[in-house]
């Protein structure tokens, strides 16, 4: 049996909402430590993963390890219908019949609401620990600005570093936007670590602005490297505690020229 339960029902459906753009099916991971998921979109350009501890739950029990998947849409009709404030309680009961994950929850009544469970070929991917050269800790709604505003003038953000300065810019037909960071800047919006300099970089705006809307934290990083993709991070966090992450990776477009 799993079972795990949240006294506010918002940090769960803002876990889903974050991803909700980039995947149609999501395959929860449930052991004794809490709930992974690693999912890759339909073009397999980018890479969403979830993490929340046990510690993120007011109880949580796992009695055997299990993979749940569920269609993304149907989730979201279930969170639509939960107020922000409820208790929510997540069950699954192996029966011999159709397995369905459950959710408990209160809106002036109490209530049940399952989705039938479904099944997720795919291959999980190896995510090494890895040194970025670039780093950047930014206020979340900067962050998201920076990048509608990119967006507005090309489909490609182009980044590199000059001197002690990383320089990201877009380019279209109907004008360019350029936006600079400097390593060392008292701007706590954008906090720059440059450990080394990388060459020009591209990256998908439209990919960018679907993993930039989430609300699950106020900071957000963003690391990338020569030879990685691209990783943003929000880290969940619960009485200054660290109980979770969301972490989207993008893989920069290929210069074929």
């Amino acid at each position: 049996m799993f079972e795990a339960t949240l006294t506010k029902a918002l940090l769960f459906k803002n876990v889903i909402a974050s991803v909700e753009k980039l995947v149609s099916e999501i395959e929860f991971e449930i052991t004794s430590a809490g709930i992974t998921v690693q999912q890759m979109d339909s073009a397999h350009v980018a890479l969403v993963e979830i993490a929340l501890s046990a510690g993120a739950f007011e109880s949580f029990r796992c009695d055997n390890n299990c993979s749940l998947a569920v269609g993304v849409a149907p989730l979201l009709r279930v969170m639509k219908m939960i107020p922000n404030n409820s208790t929510l309680r997540i069950v699954h009961q192996k029966k011999q019949t159709k397995e369905h994950l459950e959710f408990h929850f209160h809106n002036g009544f109490n209530a049940t609401s399952k989705l039938v469970l479904i099944d997720i070929d795919q291959e999980k991917l190896g995510i090494p620990d890895a040194e970025y050269a670039v780093s950047i800790n930014a206020d979340k709604k900067a962050f998201h600005d920076l990048f509608a505003n990119l967006a507005v003038n090309g489909d490609t953000a182009s980044m590199k570093v000059v001197d002690s300065e990383l320089v990201v810019a877009a380019k279209g037909e109907g004008g360019s936007f350029k936006a600079r960071f400097r390593q060392g800047s008292d701007d706590k919006e954008f906090e720059l670590t440059v450990n080394e300099h990388i060459p020009a970089l591209e990256f998908s705006l439209a990919y960018l602005n679907k993993m930039t809307g989430t609300s699950l934290s106020n900071r957000v990083i963003f690391d990338i490297a020569a030879d990685l993709p691209g990783r943003i991070t929000y880290k969940i966090e619960q009485q200054e505690e660290v109980v979770g992450a969301v972490r989207f990776y993008l893989a920069p477009k290929i210069n074929e020229d």
